[in-house]
């Protein structure tokens, strides 16, 4: 069934670097579990709207207080998925960047929903999704921070299809 989504993703200066912050999904989700995902996302409850229901998210998930006025819209994604074999999704996103300051040790992650998050630089990001479009390849992106507990990967390795996050591992 068709539904409306929110979609955010949230991006700050760490170190005088561009970074934006994605979230882990819960392994116990039904839709994409422990999956990469945008900072925020979530589905529309009856009656509500980007407006509503975008900072009631962010405030949620993250344990970030924001004003709608806040988010920047980016668009609207028409998108039909099957991230687990026999679930599909087909949703109405409302797409929205927040430029927002996040200390990482002050967010208040909602268990059912997500795992974690991570930092990752823009610069770092850019070359991570474009070499995911090469199916045959695999990217390697250093000094990825995973949220909570901070700890730092050396390497994200990705394989088409499907993320493999690794430590102890040097170039």
């Amino acid at each position: 069934m068709w539904h409306g989504a929110f979609h955010c993703l949230i991006f700050y200066e760490q170190d005088g670097l561009p970074t934006a912050l994605f979230q882990k999904r819960s392994a116990r989700k039904k839709i994409a579990p422990g999956r990469l995902d945008v900072s925020v996302g979530g589905h529309y409850v009856s009656g509500e709207d980007a407006k509503i229901a975008g900072p009631r998210e962010i405030s949620e998930e993250l344990g970030i207080e924001v004003r709608f006025e806040e988010l920047v819209p980016v668009g609207r994604r028409v998108f039909v998925y099957e991230s687990t074999p026999g679930v599909r999704d087909y949703e109405f996103q409302d797409v929205f960047l927040l430029h927002h300051p996040v200390k990482t040790n002050a967010l208040v992650l909602q268990r059912e929903e997500l795992d974690g998050v991570f930092e990752l630089g823009v610069d770092s990001g850019i070359i991570f999704f474009l070499v995911k479009r090469r199916a045959s390849r695999v990217c390697f992106v250093q000094s990825m921070v995973l949220l909570p507990g901070l700890f730092r990967y050396q390497k994200l390795i990705l394989f088409p299809f499907s993320i493999i996050i690794t430590s102890n591992f040097f170039c």
